[in-house]
């Protein structure tokens, strides 16, 4: 599985067995990794990799966990970094998050704990992130807009379907490809169907063989628009396929990225 869709997590120790045993159990959650032995070599490569998430010891000899935060605080766009201390140096962890740090854990933990820490961290970085970056486009800074914004983004977070109605001319597509866009699934197909250009002779087509739009979409995302526009039969069709594919993903454990998302717009003049 090639590299990008995977969320990339540094793991900084000056203890090997700790570095690898760390690796072993992300690779496994399906994480890639990258170690490094000390604070110093992590600075010295940080810029060379998409970094999602720092492990990071807080004592290490030379340059500690405390020294490693505070180079980071003086450059942009940081990762979000998880200490991880021994319990008689908790007082000094917690100092560590007022210093920037986003969590710490005590040893000895259970890697489940660090696994869920690290996957709220990536969450919350990157929704302070496209956050960030939605507000300097001028799409306006009013509190709808603002909430709308943030809705979007909760939304965009989720593995489920999603549905957007709004009267025509709300642009709806651009909602659909802004969601595609800051998911985890942005570097797979994006798949807009217009279901009212879909005429009963190629509905087979479309929706049922081999190389339907279900498969070029993938771990992707499937807009499917106006789906009233489809005769009625085929919208029964529809709704037992879309049905049988939900059930389906919902036993699917070994994927690399989240089932599918399908965006539907029932209708341009939905309310």
């Amino acid at each position: 599985m090639s590299s990008n869709t995977k969320a990339l997590i540094v793991i900084v120790d000056d203890d090997e067995a700790m570095r690898e045993s760390l690796s072993d159990y992300f690779h496994r959650t399906n994480y890639a990794t990258q170690t490094y032995s000390s604070g110093k070599e992590l600075l010295l490569n940080l810029d060379n990799h998409p970094i999602e998430a720092i492990i990071c010891d807080l004592k290490m000899p030379q340059m500690d966990g405390m020294d490693v935060l505070r180079e980071l605080k003086n450059r942009e766009k940081t990762p979000p970094l998880i200490m991880v201390t021994a319990h008689g140096n908790i007082p000094t962890a917690v100092e560590a998050i007022k210093n920037g740090a986003y969590n710490f854990i005590a040893k000895p933990f259970n890697p489940k704990d660090l696994q869920q820490m690290v996957e709220q961290a990536i969450s919350k970085h990157q929704l302070e992130s496209t956050a960030e970056e939605l507000s300097k486009q001028p799409l306006g800074k009013s509190q709808t807009i603002q909430a709308f914004h943030t809705h979007m983004l909760d939304c965009a977070k989720t593995t489920s379907n999603i549905l957007l109605t709004g009267e025509k001319g709300v642009e709806k597509p651009l909602v659909a490809k802004t969601l595609h866009q800051y998911s985890r699934r942005n570097t797979q197909p994006f798949i807009r169907v217009n279901c009212h250009l879909i005429s009963e002779r190629f509905f087979e087509k479309t929706f049922l063989e081999a190389d339907s739009v279900f498969s070029k979409a993938e771990t992707g995302t499937l807009f499917l628009e106006n789906l009233d526009k489809l005769p009625l039969e085929n919208r029964s069709k529809l709704l037992s396929l879309l049905e049988r594919k939900i059930n389906t993903t919902i036993h699917q454990s070994n994927s690399s990225l989240p089932p599918h998302n399908q965006y539907y717009t029932p209708t341009p003049h939905s309310l």
